[in-house]
């Protein structure tokens, strides 16, 4: 890992046009998501990540470092590994009761190959007038749909952190708020925590297994 984040903190650096626009860092976080149907039963494409923002910005366009651990005006490094997957760009405004409304219909769609380095700029999550003058927008990002019989999909996720915040070793979540509380589980929560100790999550785990090892062999150089 310390020979990837390295060859694309140099690969980022080289880029004289990005170079002027955003804070080029050395990664010293990684994510690895596995894209892949979460039931051996199911082989049809899936919704895989909801539509999202990496950091988050006030109303005004103002970066919010109390609510973003990654660091202001920074890119996000996406390596992707085996089959081929859609990652979608969706354009959203406010409403007059300030709810994010999606324009639908109206999808960017990048494909993202193996061995592809996809990079996320900053300014796509920031809230700006890109249409008018009145109206600002932001773009969210997600994979609505990937799945099928033996596919398997994995991002590796570089990025610059500014802070670190303590997070439960199986889902990933939160422990505490800013103020060193326990967060109380939500039912989005309570539905991890259900899996988790599901059969089903035992299934899905010896089904995952068994799509890195066909991936390692069909994309083995």
């Amino acid at each position: 890992m310390k020979v990837l984040r390295e060859s694309i903190y140099y690969c980022l650096f080289g880029d004289s046009v990005l170079k002027n626009e955003v804070n080029i860092e050395m990664p010293n976080h990684i994510t690895v998501l596995s894209y892949f149907s979460k039931r051996v039963r199911t082989q049809s494409p899936e919704q895989q990540l909801s539509f999202h923002t990496d950091n988050i910005y006030g109303k005004d366009g103002r970066f919010d470092e109390r609510k973003n651990s990654q660091g202001e005006n920074t890119v996000t490094a996406i390596l992707t590994l085996g089959d081929s997957r859609e990652i979608c760009f969706r354009e959203y405004f406010s409403d007059s009761r300030d709810n994010q409304v999606g324009t639908n219909g109206m999808d960017i769609k990048i494909l993202l190959s193996h061995n592809s380095l996809f990079i996320l700029h900053p300014s796509d999550e920031m809230p700006m007038n890109r249409r008018s003058n009145t109206t600002k927008t932001l773009f969210k990002h997600g994979v609505p749909k990937f799945g099928g019989d033996s596919l398997l999909s994995c991002a590796l996720i570089f990025r610059y952190t500014t802070r670190t915040v303590e997070v439960n070793a199986l889902t990933g979540k939160n422990k505490y708020d800013d103020s060193r509380q326990n967060i109380a589980n939500n039912e989005s929560d309570n539905i991890l925590n259900q899996y988790i100790v599901s059969n089903d999550c035992k299934k899905d785990h010896t089904h995952l297994k068994k799509l890195y090892l066909n991936m390692e062999k069909r994309y083995k150089t």
